[in-house]
């Protein structure tokens, strides 16, 4: 006897949806948990040299000391937020919550606020690859791919902005792959991006644009722009030293435009595109500020001349030329190629002429670049295993390299063992004599 249509849509047909559903999320949430413990293991076990290198402004222009305030202090004056208003307030209520619930010190809470970041990017890539039709396994591959990334191990495991914002975006791609997506979402996703970062309202632009039309794309800019004085009037209630209303470039932002430090356009092109997954090799440089020498990746060679660093370099460059030649064979079936192809023109664009060392913002660049890079993972089943094998040897090489490369800046030739920012730092956490331990070991390793 055959089965009535209403016993089939009451039993059967949730059962298999959910079933279905169990197989996509199961796999994700895997990959977000990976994604969160590797960049909390990261920074808890081997980000002690990372911390002090980027709290006492030697980390490749990065202001670190002021994000640090800006993640775990209401009272710290939050002058930067001018460009970036919901930033500290979405980061403090977290941290201090963990440092409420858990117990955990402020450096520890922003560790965990970066994994949290880290989880939530390799959720959302999952997913993206998924649209992108690289299958399950394809798309685990991926995004175990972005946690090696010299971007994600860099970034991430120091306080900063740039987790976060790319988050938003890569979640704002999330939303328009979707097969129905309405402007109030997309406005909305804007609204979030732009107040996380003003730039960052990029992301729902392109969404909108590619979606639906370049008019629609000027209505979200606009309400963007509109929700960005809101959301500067929340934290102006929020906080005691609440940021100023950003009216225009100050003059220290306007000497980023066109800087002929950063080496011109296509130099800029070069480092985000490469050390967004390779790491560095950094110099130091002297800079006209008060640490003197500072780490800089804008200036020096792609890879050292290891034969690791060859191969890694050589698989990458294999891995990104076949997946540009897929992305443009499937440029107009998929939607997700052609969002992520117009938010890293975007990126390029905006970098090429602003800015001096490019590498602060290989963050915002690296999810469209490996997207694109990854879009061979959608050819045919005869091909793909191809295309996964390659995709596994690349980054396993990759993760020894950027690993290595990561850590060995623990030896850099400078001691900032007893900057007093370091030491409030860890004052009274019980922190700071294994901390001294570890710098007197490499100060004498150097001296021998």
């Amino acid at each position: 006897m055959a089965l009535s249509d209403p016993f089939i849509e009451k039993h059967i047909r949730p059962r298999s949806i959910l079933r279905r559903r169990l197989r996509r999320f199961i796999p994700a949430f895997i990959v977000a948990l990976m994604s969160g413990l590797w960049v909390f293991w990261l920074g808890e076990i081997a980000g002690d040299h990372a911390l002090r290198l980027s709290l006492t402004g030697r980390w490749f222009q990065s202001d670190a000391w002021r994000v640090y305030d800006d993640m775990v202090r209401y009272e710290a004056s939050h002058y930067r937020n001018s460009i970036r208003p919901l930033f500290s307030v979405i980061a403090i209520p977290f941290t201090n919550t963990g440092m409420w619930v858990f117990g955990l010190n402020e450096v520890q809470a922003i560790r965990l606020l970066q994994g949290t970041v880290s989880a939530l990017i390799g959720w959302f890539m999952y997913f993206l690859l998924l649209r992108m039709r690289a299958g399950c396994l394809g798309a685990v591959l991926g995004s175990v791919f972005l946690m090696i990334t010299a971007a994600t191990i860099y970034w991430q495991t120091i306080p900063e902005t740039f987790g976060l914002g790319s988050v938003v975006m890569v979640a704002t791609l999330c939303l328009a792959s979707k097969a129905r997506v309405s402007l109030i979402v997309l406005s909305a996703a804007g609204v979030l991006c732009t107040g996380i970062l003003l730039s960052n309202g990029m992301a729902a632009c392109v969404a909108a644009w590619v979606r639906r039309s370049f008019e629609d794309a000027l209505d979200v800019a606009f309400v963007c722009a509109v929700g960005f004085v809101l959301c500067w009037g929340v934290q102006k209630l929020m906080f005691e030293k609440p940021a100023a209303l950003f009216l225009g470039l100050s003059g220290a932002d306007r000497g980023y435009i066109l800087n002929p430090e950063q080496g011109g356009p296509l130099r800029s092109l070069a480092v985000l595109s490469t050390h967004s997954v390779i790491a560095p090799e950094p110099q130091l440089t002297l800079r006209a500020s008060p640490q003197g020498l500072m780490l800089s990746a804008q200036h020096t060679r792609v890879v050292t001349d290891t034969l690791l660093a060859t191969a890694a370099y050589a698989c990458w460059l294999v891995l990104v030329t076949t997946g540009l030649a897929a992305a443009l064979m499937r440029f107009r079936e998929l939607r997700v190629i052609r969002l992520a192809a117009m938010l890293l023109l975007g990126q390029y664009m905006l970098h090429s002429v602003y800015g001096e060392e490019s590498i602060l913002y290989v963050m915002h660049v690296m999810p469209p670049l490996c997207l694109l890079a990854l879009a061979a993972l959608s050819l045919r089943r005869r091909y793909r295993w191809l295309v996964q094998g390659w995709l596994i040897l690349t980054t396993i090489l990759l993760a020894l390299y950027n690993v290595g490369q990561w850590s060995a800046l623990a030896d850099v030739p400078f001691e900032d063992a007893h900057d007093e920012r370091i030491e409030r730092l860890y004052e009274g956490t019980g922190v700071e004599s294994a901390q001294q331990t570890k710098v007197d070991q490499r100060q004498s390793r150097l001296n021998r």
